[in-house]
């Protein structure tokens, strides 16, 4: 039996474990995988005449601890879950000292082998897919059995083969349950980088977000060919034809998948799946995103009612208001009014000393006369104040200056009025220059709209309102340059806080990658705002390479190999050089069966070949 197409796994992993002729009642065929658990054999299980897949659990534990084991399979297998999806258990049990769990033998290949044939895969192509792996997700997670820690290599891809957009392909997705079962017994379970949830991995409670995490990097993988480096990044490009909506709507339903924050997560994968072509992502945590944005309201705007509180203050009026003399040149402060005594109007002088002050003469003045010493008014108009010198209107002067400029600045801070005209949220659009990195390319600055200022309500408080916001700037790959309006602000991921409400260029660009010019309106109402821009390459990809080989491997070991009738030398050998296309290979072995098989070479890769030769 021929397995081609599955990547190798470490050769060790099953050297020291030597199969017994059968377990419980399957008979052993041969083996046909390996993993970090243990060895998978085919068998045959005669009293239904059907082919069965065994998990072999190789466990460094004590005898007692896989017994343990073995009853917790035995009860996923007493309570299989029934869905088209899902790869369902026979049965489970104890083998000597090997815990096994039995499940229906699926033949076709894995996804991380269609993944080769579909990857970058068009998002209509890629749907019918997901949708099938979200619906078993779903289905497992309601009959209470979650996955943990899936992984392309428990998806089979059956019948379309090539995942056609015409729906024809039909997904069967394995290993439910058996995460669970080692973490009750304290055994750790795998962690399968990128594809674990990074809470699975650390140790921690989970839930089926964690399965949402995984089919989201799975789908990461299959719409751009790149797997993401971890949580919160994504890598690849989308394949040439999808349109400037759907790539939004794709890194941003990527984006959120892939949070390392569960909670920021779809709250199941189909609504992850619908998100990738309608862009409507979870509200995320919507505690956590308000907590975010007053946290970013509260260190950029000062307390504005304070402001407002003191451009009120009398003291202010009074100051204006009051009469200016010589006094004005001290440097202390207004001492306040006192009240006053009523003034002793005074006696109309005589005629004859009245003409003496038309005429100019000196007035004559008794002796015993003394003048009214000059006290401020009460009231505004209640004595005519005396003209103020040229000092002292200087001095009002400043005054009057300082109390406008400092009224100005505290509504200069205070930002928009409650019920000022505010810009509702824009959706975002994309202008992307075909420049290379070196070539300058003029990007239209976006002026800040200056908030028309409100008074505030005499005697009230005014309620403080967020004047500034948040922009958070990733790019596909990470490390481009980011620019506001012209001016640098880091290379991605680049959190721009502090900024003023209004719309804003922004400019990424990274060598061998076009530069890209999105508009982002920053608001009121959306004061904090996630971009997620997807770079291009600016030149063409390599040209494939013309030719492809061919990795043989058996067990066991050194069966002569041919290829199209060529004796070509034992196994394991690597065949260089061949021809994009169908080849026959042959394998020979004394005392074994002689088999036979076609793979097809695909230019630049190496396609694998391994082979369980059965003793004649």
């Amino acid at each position: 039996m021929i397995i081609s197409g599955v990547p190798a796994l470490p050769y060790d992993d099953s050297a020291g474990f030597t199969a017994p002729p059968a377990f419980g009642t399957f008979r052993v065929l041969h083996q046909i995988g390996s993993g970090v658990l243990g060895p998978v054999f085919r068998t045959f299980e005669p009293q239904h005449e059907k082919l069965v897949a065994i998990k072999a659990f190789r466990l460094d534990v004590v005898p007692e601890v896989t017994a343990r084991l073995a009853d917790g399979l035995r009860r996923l297998a007493a309570n299989p879950v029934s869905h088209p999806a899902i790869i369902p258990i026979v049965d489970a049990g104890l083998e000597g000292t090997t815990a096994y769990l039995a499940s229906e033998y699926v033949a076709a290949d894995t996804l991380d082998v269609a993944l080769r044939h579909l990857a970058p895969a068009r998002i209509e192509a890629a749907l019918p897919l997901l949708r099938q792996v979200a619906a078993a997700i779903e289905a497992a997670w309601a009959a209470g059995v979650g996955h943990g820690s899936l992984h392309p290599r428990d998806i089979f891809v059956v019948a379309g083969g090539r995942g056609d957009a015409a729906g024809t392909t039909e997904v069967r997705v394995g290993g439910f349950g058996v995460v669970s079962a080692l973490e009750r017994l304290q055994i750790k379970a795998p962690v399968r980088r990128p594809y674990t949830a990074p809470e699975r991995a650390d140790g921690g409670a989970w839930d089926i977000r964690a399965d949402v995490f995984s089919l989201g990097v799975i789908a990461h993988e299959l719409l751009t060919g790149r797997r993401p480096a971890g949580p919160d990044e994504q890598d690849g490009e989308l394949p040439t034809g999808t349109s400037p909506e759907q790539r939004v709507s794709i890194r941003r339903a990527l984006a959120s998948v892939l949070s390392a924050d569960p909670a920021r997560r779809f709250a199941t994968p189909t609504a992850f799946v619908d998100a990738l072509t309608t862009g409507e992502v979870p509200v995320v945590a919507e505690r956590a995103e308000r907590a975010e944005r007053a946290e970013t309201a509260e260190a950029a705007v000062p307390d504005v009612a304070a402001v407002a509180d003191v451009a009120e203050t009398p003291a202010a009026h009074e100051t204006i208001e009051a009469p200016f003399d010589d006094s004005a040149k001290s440097a202390g402060p207004v001492e306040p009014v006192e009240p006053v005594e009523p003034v002793e109007p005074v006696e109309p002088a005589a005629p004859e000393e009245v003409e003496h002050v038309m005429s100019g003469a000196p007035l004559h003045v008794p002796p015993s006369y003394e003048p009214p010493s000059y006290e401020p008014p009460l009231y505004r108009g209640a004595i005519p104040a005396p003209p103020p010198t040229p000092a002292g209107a200087v001095m009002a002067g400043m005054l009057v200056l300082g109390v406008l400029l400092g009224t100005g600045f505290g509504y200069w801070l205070r930002g928009p009025a409650e019920g000022a005209d505010v810009e509702a949220p824009m959706p975002l659009t994309e202008v992307i220059t075909d420049e290379p990195i070196g070539t300058e390319v003029a990007v239209a600055q976006t002026p800040v709209p200056t908030p028309a200022a409100t008074p505030p309500a005499s005697g009230a408080r005014a309620a403080a309102a967020p004047a500034r916001g948040r922009l958070l700037v990733r790019t596909v790959p990470a490390g481009a340059t980011v620019s506001v309006n012209g001016r640098a602000r880091g290379t991605s991921p680049a959190t721009i806080r502090d900024l003023p409400f209004g719309t804003y260029n922004v400019t990424v660009s990274r060598a061998g990658y076009r530069r890209r010019v999105q508009r982002v309106t920053v608001s009121q109402a959306v004061p904090a705002r996630d971009v997620t821009i997807e770079l291009v390459r600016t030149a063409p990809a390599a040209a494939a390479t013309a030719t492809g080989s061919i990795y043989v491997e058996t067990r066991p070991a050194g069966a002569s190999v041919s290829i199209d009738g060529r004796a070509l030398g034992s196994a394991p050998l690597l065949v260089p050089d061949l021809a994009p296309g169908p080849h026959t290979v042959r394998l020979d072995l004394a005392g074994h069966k002689s088999v036979t098989t076609t793979v097809v070479v695909r230019a630049g890769q190496r396609t694998p070949v391994r082979a369980s030769l059965e003793i004649q």
